[in-house]
């Protein structure tokens, strides 16, 4: 199956194209964004440690101790706000209620 590309209408004004022709374009209006960019140093060059990127972001990676201190804050806060008790059975205690009973505890709640 073939199909006449050139019946196919567009939104361009496509009887002013000529690809050989090398007017130049209107300049546009850049907007903001040469504001945005005024004195911060090009991509491309290096900067110092100390520099300032007006996208970047400063932050300092947790140790293991101290992300396990954040998460489990935020888990006993979600638990008192969801009502949920801790569930003190160990893994070793759940697989052996489970071979002794079949069924698996996953947790309890306060009712």
């Amino acid at each position: 199956m073939s199909v006449d590309m050139n019946s196919q209408g567009s939104d361009s004004n496509e009887e002013d194209y000529d690809p050989n022709c090398e007017e130049e374009e209107e300049d546009e209006d850049p907007g903001d964004i040469e504001d945005y960019y005024m004195g911060v140093a090009s991509d491309v060059e290096q900067q110092g440690a100390d520099a300032f990127g007006p996208e970047e972001y400063q932050f300092t990676c947790l140790t293991y101790k101290e992300s396990e201190g954040a998460l489990n804050e935020h888990m006993t806060s979600l638990a008192s706000v969801l009502k949920l008790t801790k569930n003190h059975q160990t893994f070793e205690e759940n697989m052996q209620n489970r071979k002794e009973t079949g069924k698996l505890t996953i947790g309890e709640t306060d009712q």
